[in-house]
């Protein structure tokens, strides 16, 4: 049964991004449909990237005006692909970068956990909900200031001020979940695949990650899964699947001197489940969690409840959606939010 989740989705999201970019003081530009190479979550390292945007401009933003950055593209080819990408810059320069140079970008990519925000989530808020951590908040507002854009993280592998120290994998695995569920286009890992630990976990979540790519791309932020109040949460819905993405919140989290992020004394256990309202119409088929384990579902008073049960970062289920979403009822004033994906820009 051929479902209708994707008009809600795209009818009206060109204009919304018009009218986000305005919001933010953004000059508003005609987008191009995205290319290739853009249709699917990028997973990779980011030494790969320029090889694989192969025909591309880069510009590092940190590097220029942004007057002399449009002085660069009116002297290039027609057609010519733009990647915008932003490096270590501060938290402040980084969003400026978003929000002045990503409307011009086929892509847009920066360092992302290296910096944080005190830019608190909104009541209401749709990208992991009301979970209020510095490196989320900062995540969020980027996400927000590309408008249309796409943009990637690259994520980082050493944590805390000064040299730092090496994430661990579960660092590494929250990362990657707190990207995917705040509505991003993909990630770039911060090293090579080569014979370690760490690596091994990056190419498995490349190989995972493959089959849902191109829905991943296709996904916008939904209110249809929650959970506990102290269990961050977050999800995505495109024509045929809804991702729910959830943290573990022992790990990311600043230590009492604001500076080092703190590691746990153990591997904590976040268990608990997850209940999925969905608007009529709409059913849950099957789901299973990243790595291809079945989740078991039941159904009561239309809702769809499943358990979660993990030790790492974070944790990323998948359910196949089948079905067609049905009109609503005639409101004087507009359709309410739960019956229908709403774009990020939409919550702006």
């Amino acid at each position: 049964m051929t479902m209708a989740v994707s008009r809600w989705l795209f009818a009206g999201i060109a204009l919304l991004g018009v009218c986000a970019a305005t919001s933010l003081g953004q000059e508003t530009t005609l987008r191009r449909p995205p290319p290739p190479e853009l249709e699917s979550f990028l997973v990779m390292p980011n030494a790969e990237i320029n090889a694989y945007l192969s025909g591309w401009t880069r510009y590092e933003s940190l590097h220029m005006t942004v007057e002399t950055f449009k002085a660069a593209l009116a002297e290039s080819a027609p057609g010519q692909r733009i990647h915008v990408s932003c490096c270590t810059g501060s938290a402040m320069l980084q969003q400026q970068a978003a929000s002045e140079f990503a409307p011009y970008a086929d892509v847009f990519s920066y360092y992302a956990f290296l910096r944080t925000s005190a830019d608190t989530p909104a009541e209401g808020e749709l990208l992991w909900g009301e979970f209020n951590n510095p490196f989320i908040n900062h995540l969020r507002q980027m996400r927000k200031l590309v408008g249309t854009t796409p943009i990637v993280a690259i994520l980082h592998a050493k944590l805390g001020a000064g040299p730092g120290r090496p994430a661990l994998l579960e660092e590494m695995q929250w990362q990657f979940i707190a990207v995917a569920g705040c509505g991003y286009r993909g990630i770039l890992w911060p090293g090579p695949y080569t014979n370690t630990a760490r690596a091994d976990l990056f190419k498995q979540i490349e190989e995972q990650i493959k089959k849902y790519g191109r829905f991943m791309a296709q996904a916008q932020p939904v209110n249809w899964a929650k959970a506990a109040e102290d269990q961050p949460i977050s999800s995505l819905a495109c024509d045929e699947y809804l991702f729910v993405f959830l943290l573990n919140p022992a790990y990311m989290k600043f230590a009492a001197d604001g500076k080092a992020v703190s590691v746990p004394l153990d591997r904590p256990l976040c268990k608990g489940s997850v209940t999925l309202t969905l608007p009529a119409g709409l059913k849950v088929r099957r789901g299973q969690t990243l790595t291809g384990k079945a989740l078991r579902l039941s159904s009561e008073d239309s809702r769809t409840r499943t358990q979660y049960s993990f030790k790492k970062g974070g944790e990323m289920l998948i359910f196949k959606l089948s079905g067609t979403i049905e009109p609503a009822a005639p409101h004087p004033t507009s359709q309410p939010a739960a019956t229908r994906p709403a774009s990020v820009e939409e919550r702006q």
